[in-house]
């Protein structure tokens, strides 16, 4: 009675294991049928495209052959033709009258006042000069600034090799500074500070580290 107890197991396992293999043959073959129609439909509008595109270029193949042929008729006749894209001469009153007006026109230009309000030069470099030369306090020998970012009280600098500095924008003075904020992974990439007075620095290793 085990034996066939344990056979009539076996067989129905064997059984459910050949509908499931039967359902997965019937997809596949569902997923192929597919997309042999879809490549089907596809070179069928390759085709369709082609051949609309040489329709297309029929009449100007037609009438390029047909100048063809009548440049060779020119040149066998002595009388080829040579045709160019040139605009047509301007008359040499009108070319007179537009040379004048131009001459009128800049000379007026010359002598235009400047309005008033305006700013001088000295304004300009006066208002948008440098406020305080900021430095990147512990940064190594040959270290470049790699990120700046600010909010509205300092401003943070980091260099490439992680060394930074938060910097008063006020007084220029370095509130603090750290020796290496990039980790050991690879060079400063980018920096952003946050409002709460952190900061976040990423690395070319893939590392974002933040900082108080």
């Amino acid at each position: 009675q085990d034996e066939w107890d344990s056979l009539a197991l076996e067989t129905f396992s064997l059984r459910k294991q050949l509908y499931a293999v039967r359902q997965e043959l019937s997809h596949a073959l569902y997923q192929h049928d597919a997309a042999v129609r879809t490549i089907a439909r596809l070179l069928k509008e390759r085709d369709e495209r082609s051949s609309a595109t040489v329709q297309a270029a029929q009449p100007h193949v037609a009438a390029k052959s047909k100048r063809g042929a009548d440049d060779d008729n020119a040149e066998d006749a002595g009388k080829r033709a040579r045709v160019t894209d040139v605009a047509p001469e301007l008359p040499d009153d009108v070319r007179a009258s537009l040379e004048a007006k131009a001459q009128q026109l800049q000379s007026a230009r010359k002598k235009r006042p400047v309005p008033p309000g305006t700013p001088s030069a000295a304004d300009v470099g006066r208002a948008y000069g440098p406020l305080s030369p900021w430095a990147l306090v512990g940064a190594g020998d040959g270290e470049a600034v790699a990120a700046v970012d600010a909010d509205s009280a300092s401003v943070l600098l980091v260099g490439t090799k992680g060394a930074a500095a938060v910097v008063d924008g006020t007084s220029g003075s370095a509130s603090a500074t750290y020796t290496q904020v990039g980790g050991t992974g690879g060079d400063v990439t980018s920096a952003c500070m946050l409002s709460s007075g952190s900061f976040v620095v990423a690395s070319a290793d893939g590392a974002v580290r933040m900082f108080q």
